[in-house]
């Protein structure tokens, strides 16, 4: 359970975790709820409109000094935004709302994460230890 904008450990309760589509948000993002999801085929083209002016709004918000990798971020969704938006145009397809991987884009139920990091069930067999190579 990590943020959708920066991967930061989320502390969410397993109800609300079985009730969502996985998508959280971190105290530093949390004005990016409503505007910023990982997966997007699954909203049709006049919800994506309304994340791409909620997003020009947060940029417009992000002022400063300090701010410069935030606007990078949302000037970067928001190009996401627009190319789905132009695939959309080119007849491309909404899937269905479903919960999924944000690694390999497998289902929740096939994959809940365990495709990277620790969790990663490794396809290279374990190298023996030190002890049991004679060494």
């Amino acid at each position: 359970r990590v943020c959708v904008v920066c991967k930061a450990l989320v502390n969410v309760c397993d109800s609300c975790d079985e009730t969502s589509l996985g998508e959280y948000y971190c105290t530093s993002h949390q004005d990016f709820r409503g505007c910023y999801f990982h997966f997007l085929d699954r909203f049709e083209a006049p919800e994506l409109q309304d994340q791409v002016s909620a997003l020009k709004k947060v940029l417009g918000a992000a002022v400063g000094t300090g701010k410069k990798n935030r606007r990078n971020t949302i000037r970067k969704q928001i190009d996401v935004v627009e190319r789905r938006l132009a695939a959309l145009d080119e007849g491309a397809e909404v899937a269905s709302p479903q919960r999924r991987c944000r690694v390999c884009g497998d289902s929740f139920e096939a994959c809940p994460g365990r495709c990277w990091g620790f969790w990663r069930e490794s396809a290279r067999p374990a190298r023996p230890s030190r002890c049991e190579a004679g060494g």
